[in-house]
């Protein structure tokens, strides 16, 4: 039997949801305060949260951001209801953490479809979630004009089943291993870290990272070799004498890395399909895919089309190179084609990427037209310019999606911030 939360200070309303979820086979526990419903929900660790907006002792905002603080309950769907039906109320409620809005009175039918994804999920369909730790790309960028969005260099949690999957380890990757490290205390933690390439914003965090120094602990890091010398000796310089008073050799046995060769392989239940990406050196992105759920991690990208067709306005190049260039394109729209979450490199607006042609990454203008062309249900702006404040990333956020509506597409599309946990499965799929 599944749990359900209630958290709502009218009483007489908590009853008669109660009872229509009691009806329909669900376990009920109630609150009628935010601070109460909080400490609920990390005993019992519902399926679903009903939260009322405005409440004493802890409004709706501030029980989604304290849930979805909590490593445990991040599979957990929360359902923001509410008297009051503004679209900042509903903005504001997503960006809290919550998944769905249900402004009072709502009927029984919208409450189910609210509902639904809570759904029992067969084996072949794990519970599959992301949580962004790292969002930025080059540099660092700490300082009160990107609080919002966060200045840590790239690092994606990614969780599928009982596989945990760390997607690059840039700066962001610090804050993960002490998550990691209060969620796991005295047990084992095993994962898996994949690295897309080995440029400095992809690894800096990796010294810092936790876990590597637990030996109980067993870590993997997986990745391409370099251009010049292997991945172990690419990731041990950096800690070398003297950059960093620890060496690499100095861990405990229990990180492990391994130099990829093939660009298919399983990581336990999960299929992980790797794709070369348009960026210097050796870089990649991964899909991974278990049961309906998939997640493409592109943080580092050029759109061969667009560089093509750049260099063409500078008389470089000729049909031949173009043909080559659109056949890569479309190669790379088959390999993401219909994935549920796609994060890509989106770090320029177009007027900036005709200064930046060959640098290896690409514009939000040809991110969304990539995820619409793959048929995407959710794109991910990410690896933001060290050059752009909160404000210009969220002028970039709005103009994908007024790129979205002009096309009447229904991709969703965000831009990347730190802390954002994102749950997933083929039910919300069904929902859009």
């Amino acid at each position: 039997m599944q749990t359900v939360l209630i958290i709502d200070d009218d009483r007489s309303y908590r009853q008669v949801l109660a009872e229509m979820l009691q009806a329909g086979g669900w376990r009920v526990c109630q609150a009628g305060v935010g601070e109460a419903g909080i400490a609920l929900a990390k005993k019992h660790r519902p399926q679903v949260v009903l939260c009322d907006l405005m409440m004493p002792r802890g409004n709706g905002f501030q029980v989604c951001r304290a849930l979805r603080a909590e490593t445990r309950l991040r599979q957990t769907r929360i359902v923001m209801t509410s008297a009051r039906d503004f679209p900042a109320d509903r903005k504001a409620a997503r960006a809290a953490g919550a998944d769905d809005y249900l402004a009072k009175p709502f009927s029984t039918k919208r409450l189910m479809a609210a509902l639904g994804t809570a759904e029992a999920i067969s084996p072949e369909d794990p519970p599959a979630w992301l949580c962004f730790w790292g969002v930025r790309g080059s540099v660092p960028t700490p300082g009160r004009s990107t609080v919002r969005y966060g200045g840590n260099t790239t690092c994606v949690e990614a969780r599928i089943g009982d596989e945990i999957f760390v997607l690059d380890g840039g700066t962001g990757v610090r804050a993960l291993g002490r998550a990691l490290a209060q969620e796991f205390k005295d047990r084992p933690l095993s994962l898996t870290l994949l690295l897309t390439h080995t440029h400095w914003d992809h690894i800096q965090g990796l010294p810092f990272f936790r876990p590597f120094y637990e030996p109980k602990n067993r870590i993997r890091i997986l990745g391409y070799e370099g251009a010049r010398q292997g991945l172990a000796g690419i990731l041990g310089n950096q800690m070398e004498n003297p950059y960093f008073p620890i060496g690499l050799g100095e861990l405990p046995g229990n990180v492990h890395i391994e130099e990829l060769r093939d660009l298919n392989f399983s990581v336990g239940k999960v299929r992980v399909d790797a794709c070369f990406a348009n960026h210097p050196g050796i870089c990649v992105g991964y899909r991974l895919s278990a049961g309906r759920h998939s997640l493409a991690f592109f943080p580092d990208n050029e759109p061969r089309w667009r560089q093509q067709t750049a260099k063409q306005r500078r008389n470089r190049g000729g049909a031949r190179t173009a043909a080559f260039a659109r056949a890569e394109e479309r190669k790379l729209v088959d390999f993401l084609r219909g994935v549920d979450v796609l994060i890509m490199d989106s770090q320029y607006d177009c007027a900036e990427y005709r200064h930046h042609i060959g640098w290896g990454h690409g514009c939000v203008d040809d991110a969304v037209q990539l995820a619409l062309a793959a048929e995407a249900k959710r794109l991910f702006l990410f690896h933001h310019d060290p050059d752009h404040d909160d404000a210009k990333v969220a002028r970039l956020e709005r103009h994908a999606r007024q790129l979205v509506a002009a096309q009447k597409g229904d991709l969703r599309v965000d831009a990347a911030r730190e802390g954002l946990c994102v749950q997933w499965s083929p039910a919300n799929r069904r929902r859009r």
